[in-house]
């Protein structure tokens, strides 16, 4: 069902949307005096809430707000990331890719694994970042099949201090 399909997708990307929040920072990705967002997002963060909405046509077709803690985010140094969901026995990997931040920006580049030009970038808005919270932004603006989908979803994430996530 398309609709399904839609919130499959709209779900990952919020996910996505944590990876954003947690590398901008307080202060976003800019060079001010305070923390440097990079360094903050660096390690892996855990999904804890996500609250949103999707419109299709302008019609309200469903509305969240939900506790979650089934999707995390490692961030590395070097640029890349690892996407991990749990499967009720422990946490495996779902994606990777590269991630980049400019600004309030957050960038997370999901390759494609033909090795076409139709990669998936999904870009998020870090609206809050501390050393141990993160809060990304989604904003969703589709035209599909003859429809219009319009969201918006924010997810919030704790740090996990071990580098990589741990079994449940």
């Amino acid at each position: 069902m398309l609709i399904d399909r839609k919130m499959k997708k709209f779900t990952k990307i919020g996910v996505l949307l944590f990876g954003a929040l947690l590398w901008l920072g307080t202060s976003a990705c800019n060079d001010d005096d305070g923390p440097d967002a990079t360094q903050l997002l660096e390690g892996t963060w855990e999904q804890n809430e996500s609250t949103g909405w999707l419109r299709e046509n302008g019609e309200l077709i469903y509305e969240w707000d939900e506790n979650v803690a089934d999707v995390r985010y490692e961030f590395n140094k070097d640029g890349t990331f690892v996407e991990y969901e749990a499967d009720g026995t422990g946490w495996n990997i779902s994606d990777k890719g590269t991630w980049t931040c400019k600004h309030d920006e957050l960038r997370l580049h999901y390759p494609n694994e033909e090795g076409t030009d139709d990669d998936e970038v999904v870009t998020q808005r870090v609206y809050y970042i501390t050393d141990t919270t993160l809060w990304l932004d989604y904003h969703y603006n589709v035209r599909e099949e003859g429809n219009h989908y319009v969201g918006f979803m924010r997810n919030s994430f704790r740090r996990i201090t071990a580098a990589t996530p741990a079994p449940l």
